[in-house]
């Protein structure tokens, strides 16, 4: 699977320092809307409202935009914005990590069989389990990018289960992770992360039901405390969902949400997973699937694609390099929901107010060549609706942003089709200001 469903730009620490404006007035003689001022900036017009401001004056190489500072309005020249800036910062983004330490992630099925039940194939960490933690470890240690935050928990925890919700079938068990939200920004606190999946060994069942409803919960959580964050939920599991029972000395495969009832080892649990990860997408929440070989990939394409992130990530297993810098591949791709296209709108600084109708967005390629990007959504008559399709191929005008919610924005997002384009420029710079009217799109 390609995990790349929001695009990773390598601009991302470019944009981290992408600056905007507060408290613009624009009024009859105000420059064009985004325009960029250059230069010193000037001295005060003097005498009537005709007279000539000084040009307003960019603010070394912190990306930003000030729109025509230049003039004064009591004392005539250009009536402009006077504005006050603040960094716009990238999108919190919270990876979540559910994380199958069933038996068989220390299994191999050495004779091709369908099962593990020779002794000779059990203890063979080095195939899913020692790849799975290795390239985890590396990804909280170098994450590639600024302000991702993750939090970690295990499949199975808890003990044996009597009825659903019980023992390993507990959804609570899975709500609180035992690591908890940390940034990776911070060595001790990603210390945390490396610790844990480091002293975590594989055994028993995969209850994938509640382990991914426990990890909803707690991304749901995560985005109650911080609405301006991103959630995503990452799920690496090796096998089918199933909890073993044992009745009068036989063993039965059964399933978390009918455990104990007649016919339950016959029970899909899949349509529930299907179910309960495509409640959270719908709720801004997706879940990438990471399948380690020897997997059925239609039952985790199935959960995927309900989960908004189209297919799984199924990676091959048998020889460890391979298995380790496949699953390094897939992580980075999730490190691309937080690209640029998700801005903060920071705070108005004291005496000011935002006004969602007044902010445009530019982007400037590492060449210097600068584009503008249109507003879509509801706010501005003329305007598409919603982003174009992203392709391929492109739309005519692939250049638009959004809000993430119109009647009340807590970001600035870039359409899917304008990150598209941006993606491989290492120089480029995304740039938002705030206080002129949002320009409207050209008539196509």
């Amino acid at each position: 699977m390609n995990l790349h469903r929001i695009v990773s730009l390598s601009a991302l620490s470019t944009v981290a320092s992408t600056c905007v404006v507060f408290g613009c007035d624009p009024g009859a003689n105000t420059p064009p809307q985004g325009a960029i001022s250059t230069g010193n900036r000037g001295n005060s017009g003097s005498g009537s409202a005709s007279g000539t401001g000084g040009t307003g004056s960019v603010l070394g190489n912190t990306g930003g935009i000030v729109i025509g500072t230049g003039g004064d309005e009591n004392t005539g020249g250009i009536v402009a914005c006077k504005a006050q800036e603040e960094l716009a910062k990238l999108t919190p983004v919270n990876i979540v990590f559910m994380i199958d330490k069933s038996g068989s992630m220390g299994a191999q099925d050495v004779n091709g069989d369908g099962d593990y039940d020779d002794e000779n194939e059990w203890d063979r960490t080095e195939v899913r389990w020692a790849p799975v933690r290795d390239a985890l470890v590396a990804f909280f240690e170098n994450p590639g990018a600024e302000g991702l935050g993750a939090a970690l928990e295990f499949f199975p925890i808890g003990g044996q289960p009597t009825a659903p919700d019980t023992g390993v079938c507990r959804v609570g068990e899975y709500a609180n992770p035992s690591v908890r939200l940390q940034s990776l920004d911070d060595p001790t606190k990603r210390e945390q992360l490396v610790t844990r999946i480091q002293n975590t060994t594989p055994g028993g069942g995969t209850p994938t039901l509640p382990a991914v409803q426990g990890a909803i919960q707690y991304a749901t959580e995560l985005l109650v405390a911080d609405p301006s964050s991103t959630s995503v939920i990452v799920l690496v599991t090796d096998g089918e969902p199933g909890v073993s029972r044992v009745v009068d000395g036989v063993y039965t495969n059964e399933k978390c949400f009918c455990y104990g009832t007649p016919g339950c080892t016959d029970e899909d649990e899949i349509p529930y997973v299907q179910q309960a990860v495509a409640d959270a997408a719908m709720a801004g929440i997706p879940t990438y699937v990471i399948g380690m070989g020897e997997v059925d990939p239609g039952n985790l394409n199935m959960i995927a694609e309900a989960g908004g992130t189209e297919s799984a990530y199924v990676v091959d297993i048998g020889d460890y390099e391979t298995t380790k810098a496949q699953l390094a591949e897939a992580l980075t791709s999730v490190q691309g929901v937080q690209a640029p296209c998700n801005l903060q709108i920071p705070a108005a600084p004291d005496g000011e107010t935002f006004d969602k109708s007044k902010v445009n967005v530019e982007y400037v390629t590492g060449a210097g060549l600068t584009t503008q990007l249109y507003y879509a959504g509801t706010l501005v008559e003329g305007a598409p609706l919603t982003c174009p399709a992203a392709g391929p191929p492109p739309p005519p005008n692939p250049w638009f942003w959004t809000y993430d919610n119109d009647a009340n924005p807590s970001q600035i997002v870039l359409c899917p089709s304008a990150c598209n384009q941006m993606a491989g420029d290492a120089g480029g710079q995304v740039k938002v200001a705030y206080g002129c009217e949002i320009i409207p799109p050209p008539i196509l």
